[in-house]
């Protein structure tokens, strides 16, 4: 199990944070990893920060981008991997232990699954704040993805401010559940990832609102946007909407 991995970190003004992130990576017991870092047109020295760390560990792969957004910052990361599986982390975020990426990796690397699926742990704004998280169905991180998957069934993010995980993770779940059935995404027991809280977010008012102006509109084109393509690629109607079609 020594196929290369690729961890994809957007970045945007996170000089506070990218290099705990990037150590959480680089210490990963799993050693083949391609860590590639898009720089989403930071103002303040994330991209120095980020060039200096790739000096330690030629694994890092730092790109500078102007700026349009997390999602085409993924988009680029994507189009740029060469390992046979995909990542993300938040510049913000760590994985949970060491071993993360290793776990994410065994359930693709043991069945022909195109994804995987793994609870993460909230680190609230108090310290020592925890909240378990299971149900990850949503959000890219504490996921991992078979790129050959990704690629050939064009399988991008939209450019969107908020919700876009949503419509990227409806796509890979509607395409795969079409060819595989439940064997076409894995669900792993152990957490993997820690969610840190970060006040600002752009889907934050300031404290602990969500800005639902932002994340609805969001949500529902993510959704509209990732039917529409399942049933390019085939999925047909009844799959996607089976509930109101009953």
């Amino acid at each position: 199990m020594n196929e290369k991995i690729s961890i994809i970190i957007p970045t945007y003004n996170a000089s506070k944070y990218i290099t705990r992130t990037l150590d959480s990576v680089c210490n990963q017991t799993y050693k083949n990893l391609e860590i590639i870092v898009v720089d989403d047109g930071s103002s303040d020295n994330t991209l120095e920060i980020c060039k200096k760390q790739s000096e330690k560990d030629n694994r890092i792969k730092v790109y500078h981008k102007e700026n349009e957004g997390v999602t085409l910052a993924r988009d680029m990361g994507i189009s740029m991997a060469t390992g046979e599986l995909i990542g993300f982390i938040d510049a913000d975020d760590t994985f949970y232990e060491s071993t993360s990426v290793a776990l994410l990796a065994k359930p693709l690397k043991d069945t022909s699954a195109k994804f995987v699926i793994s609870p993460f742990v909230q680190m609230g704004k108090d310290i020592g704040q925890q909240v378990p998280v299971n149900a990850n169905l949503v959000w890219v991180f504490g996921h991992m993805y078979r790129r050959t998957f990704l690629d050939q069934h064009k399988i991008r993010f939209t450019p969107t401010r908020a919700n876009e995980d949503v419509g990227f993770n409806a796509q890979c779940n509607l395409i795969a559940q079409y060819e595989m059935g439940e064997e076409g995404g894995k669900i792993l027991n152990a957490v993997t990832y820690e969610w840190h809280y970060n006040e600002a977010s752009i889907t934050r008012r300031g404290k602990d609102e969500y800005e639902f102006g932002i994340c609805t509109p969001g949500y529902i084109y993510n959704l509209h946007y990732a039917y529409d393509k399942a049933q390019k690629e085939g999925v047909p109607l009844s799959m996607i909407a089976a509930p109101a079609l009953e």
